[in-house]
């Protein structure tokens, strides 16, 4: 019986910011962000008698992070009664813990993998449900399957307990806004080689460490991110939508993130300004760094001595979820 190769490639999102990180009695998180077309990454999947999943990427899953995502596979073979395994090949250049959401595209994309090889339906809330990512954000769930611009409206708070999607509970999956169409706005992403990335202890640390902030860092990202960034994509306004992420990158929150960093990312950045950018931001919880520009600006970093120093990528935003096909059969 032939083996049938199934081929999912998936995108990378930005997170622009979380919003609600304080103490109080509505919502907790919450967020904006986007899709893009690239770096992308490639999974290559076929059935097998047991999990196994070979990293090629630049920056791959550490060990942990795989005995994680076989665990979840197996858990949800064994409930669903499943027949067979998956054999997953992963490559290209969306790396791990660089602020680009690639830990929840993979789960989603073996999930689904997993399920389609095995010629069962899963619908789209089971498979977030099973890859027990989204409990802190719904931007990487979301632009998983639909791409576009994601307005993230939280959760009930209920806890005060803040975590990153690594350790929170994803029984409740944030509600979003209605997603949008970004325009065709000139991107590109620089993920700089002489930072450290953070693993998932890292994460977990900072978490603990810096929410919840003051009510009023929580009200300013609001602002930012409702009337700035959404309202700009919506009117496709390129000058506001670039003058809240500039402002964003000076709200409570990411001004903590960015600060994990210290000098060489803010060294980086000011590299990246010297192009005459619109506007830079860092991604999550770094160390990406993203840029809006016209196209020649983009091109001309992509030549500049910075694109040896670090990984620089020309793209663009991207309003279509990951693709999914057969390539043929092992």
């Amino acid at each position: 019986m032939s083996n049938p190769l199934l081929k999912i490639e998936i995108r990378p999102r930005l997170h622009l910011t979380l919003i609600s990180m304080h103490e109080n009695f509505m919502r907790r998180n919450g967020g904006v962000g986007f899709s893009t077309k690239g770096p992308p990454a490639t999974l290559i999947i076929e059935r097998a008698e047991e999990f196994c999943f070979r990293d090629e990427r630049k920056v791959p899953f550490s060990n942990y992070e795989v005995e994680q995502l076989s665990s979840i596979l197996s858990s949800v073979q064994k409930d669903r009664n499943l027949p067979s395994a998956i054999s997953v090949t992963a490559t290209g250049n969306l790396g791990t813990h660089v602020g680009l959401g690639s830990g929840t595209s993979i789960r989603l994309a073996c999930l689904e993998g997993l399920f389609i090889l095995n010629s069962t339906h899963a619908k789209r809330e089971e498979l977030v449900r099973h890859s027990r990512r989204g409990g802190t954000s719904g931007i990487g769930i979301n632009a998983y399957f639909d791409g576009g611009l994601i307005f993230d409206l939280g959760v009930r708070n209920e806890s005060n307990v803040f975590l990153p999607s690594s350790a929170a509970n994803s029984d409740n999956i944030p509600s979003t806004l209605p997603p949008l169409h970004m325009p065709d706005w000139h991107l590109g992403i620089c993920i700089p080689r002489t930072v450290s990335y953070k693993s998932q202890d890292d994460e977990i640390s900072f978490f603990r460490r810096t929410a919840p902030i003051n009510s009023q860092g929580s009200f300013e990202a609001a602002y930012y991110a409702l009337f700035g960034v959404y309202a700009a994509v919506l009117e496709s306004d390129y000058e506001r939508f670039c003058r809240a992420i500039s402002a964003i990158q000076n709200v409570t929150w990411k001004r903590l993130e960015r600060s994990e960093y210290g000098n060489e990312l803010r060294r980086i950045e000011s590299d990246i300004g010297r192009f005459n950018v619109d506007c830079i931001g860092m991604s999550s919880l770094g160390p990406a760094l993203f840029f809006f520009g016209s196209k020649s600006s983009l091109e001309n970093i992509s030549e500049s001595e910075l694109s040896k120093q670090h990984d620089v990528f020309v793209t663009g935003v991207n309003n279509a979820g990951r693709l999914i096909r057969e390539v043929g059969h092992a």
